[in-house]
């Protein structure tokens, strides 16, 4: 008599968009790879201009990955952004489930295998599940942080009091695309909350308390434009103003608070002074300023004067991350 056959596993779909870091492609890549969970297909989206050396020494890396058939290699002729290659992705993707990996991060072994048993085990109005996560820096991890929070978290988030850390983390069902649609390539930053705000109108997220993700900042040591970085807030908000109108007047107040700070922030990165100060009054004028938060802007300005960046950002960074003001 046969044996019967074990049900195959609903298929994942692992997205990576990929542009100018090719040195750290392969380490995503062999992470998911490794995967306990095996009915996979990992989706590259190569975002770099056609003719750049970005693109060459991309296509150099997956020449390796060649031999593989669940590895789809995909290429833009221009750069799309982080959005347009996630929806790239997602046109291609035939997954029951869904989750994205940034190019300079790595997921342990087990997270798919633990995030599809999860939302397996949920009703259908959950949309999504996420994980722990590590904060790493020069080899070394700042932070740690493991979730509690689940349901509707749209006024956490919001305030920058919940996160997920990255782009990386959470795993969906694909109806949650194909209810709430792609992601809005219109916006430069905050495309990850966006797609999450429009989740939680119709769906619930919920949390499995172990680190299983190691989100690196080595690469990501970049100054956004502060005005184009208000151009992105402003559209933000003016997208979700129906959400937000609805808030009450506490909550407006500690998120309109909370945004003028990051502003404050991004000019005082980008030695303005003049908009650093107005920023924090405006922050001021919202909500009271505690003690953790002027102590950060403290350090984000002592730093903008110090020479050798990176490395006392290695030696400070646990300090820094139990300040900075988007918590997770």
């Amino acid at each position: 008599m046969n044996k019967l056959k074990k049900p195959k596993k609903p298929l994942v779909s692992v997205i990576i968009p990929t542009y100018k870091r090719a040195q750290s492609l392969k380490r995503a890549i062999d992470s998911v790879l490794k995967q306990t969970y095996e009915n996979l297909e990992i989706i590259v989206v190569d975002d770099n201009d056609s003719n750049s050396k970005y693109r060459r020494l991309t296509e150099n890396i997956m020449k390796e990955y060649n031999n593989i058939p669940n590895i789809i290699y995909l290429k833009h002729k221009h750069n799309k952004n982080g959005s347009g290659a996630r929806n790239t992705g997602l046109k291609y993707s035939k997954g029951s489930y869904i989750t994205f990996l940034d190019d300079d991060d790595e997921i342990f072994v087990e997270k798919i295998e633990r995030q599809v048993s999860s939302l397996e085990k949920l009703t259908d109005d959950y949309g999504a599940v996420y994980t722990g996560f590590n904060i790493v820096r020069g080899g070394k991890i700042l932070s740690s942080h493991i979730p509690e929070m689940e349901g509707d978290l749209t006024v956490e988030l919001l305030q920058m009091k919940w996160g997920t850390g990255s782009g990386s983390n959470l795993l969906f069902r694909k109806e949650v695309f194909e209810k709430i649609g792609f992601f809005d390539e219109t916006l430069k930053r905050h495309q990850d909350w966006d797609i999450i705000i429009r989740m939680f109108e119709s769906f619930k997220i919920y949390p499995i308390p172990l680190v299983l993700l190691n989100i690196y900042k080595d690469s990501r040591i970049n100054v956004p434009n502060p005005d184009s970085f208000l151009e992105v807030k402003e559209k933000f908000f003016n997208k979700h103003q129906s959400i937000i109108s609805k808030l009450n007047k506490e909550d407006l107040e500690s998120i309109y608070k909370i945004h003028a700070l990051e502003l404050s922030i991004s000019y005082l990165k980008s030695n303005e002074f003049h908009s650093f100060i107005k920023w924090y009054k405006i922050a001021k004028s919202h909500s009271r300023v505690n003690f953790r938060e002027k102590t950060y802007l403290l350090l984000i300005l002592i730093f903008s004067f110090l020479p050798k960046k990176e490395k006392i950002l290695v030696i400070f960074g646990p300090i820094i991350e139990k300040l900075r003001l988007i918590k997770s």
